[in-house]
């Protein structure tokens, strides 16, 4: 899509891209970095170079790109974070088939499951707990939803699609309640506004407690003509993100460390 931002787009590496054969679908790694502050193992030690907190996978919208704000910090925090993080990106015709574009979508997810490595899960120590997994999704590939729960991973719903869009003569939506997989994945996080049209606060509470609503938000979680607050709800959904994945993970935070069970 051309409306997003690209100025980070030298951090994907097409080398190791999970392609799609239809949709214009390919899935990038993020760029590793170095977290300011290393996680530390539970026994004090710091965890093996290769062994990633958790793999996330960033999923966009329609013109939302994951090079965009919501989903640009996404990654980054999540990357300082100790995950490793992964991007799908969309070339999407003019008018979106949602239906098609939803099992494209899905079919993505499963193959970049498809290739993770859990050999460096148990990190040596005899703990084989299975890295977690986690999709952050905005709009359009919330609506993967059902299929992330019932695959087992955690999930962060940007602007969900509890309202049909007009565009879509399928009227997609995230229909609740939702059934999940045998893993039984956790409860997701959403994060919306209030003036948001396809956001609906009572139906988001029937798919978890675990909800942010920002004053005054629209669909792309901006106060239209308040830079400072938009600004400001960036900073409360980035930080939201970065809750949820270090309770996804099992990490527990204060200001001068962080440690993972």
């Amino acid at each position: 899509m051309a409306d997003g931002d690209d100025n980070d787009a030298g951090d994907d590496a097409g080398d190791d891209a999970v392609r799609g054969d239809d949709i214009g679908a390919v899935i990038r790694p993020w760029h590793r970095t170095t977290a300011p502050t290393a996680p530390t193992s539970a026994t004090g030690s710091a965890p093996a170079s290769d062994r990633p907190v958790g793999h996330a996978l960033v999923m966009p919208g329609i013109g939302y790109t994951v090079d965009r704000p919501l989903l640009y910090w996404a990654a980054r925090a999540l990357s300082w974070r100790g995950w490793q993080v992964d991007r799908l990106w969309l070339d999407l015709p003019a008018t979106v088939d949602f239906p098609r574009t939803i099992a494209r979508m899905n079919a993505m997810v499963d193959s970049w499951l498809g290739s993770l490595d859990d050999s460096a899960a148990s990190g040596g120590g005899g703990n084989d707990r299975r890295v977690p997994r986690m999709a952050v999704t905005k709009s359009l590939s919330t609506l993967t939803y059902p299929h992330l729960a019932e695959s087992g991973m955690a999930a962060v719903l940007l602007t969900p699609v509890l309202n049909p869009p007009p565009c879509d003569p399928a009227r997609s939506v995230i229909e609740t309640p939702v059934r999940r997989g045998a893993s039984a994945s956790p409860m997701p996080l959403i994060c919306a506004g209030d003036a948001d049209p396809y956001f609906d606060a009572g139906r988001a509470r029937m798919l978890t407690d675990r909800v942010t609503v920002c004053s005054g938000a629209n669909h792309s979680v901006e106060v239209v003509g308040d830079y400072s607050a938009s600004i400001r709800h960036l900073a409360d959904v980035t930080s939201a993100i970065v809750r949820y994945a270090d309770d996804v993970a099992g990490c527990r935070v204060d200001d001068e460390e962080r440690e993972c069970r």
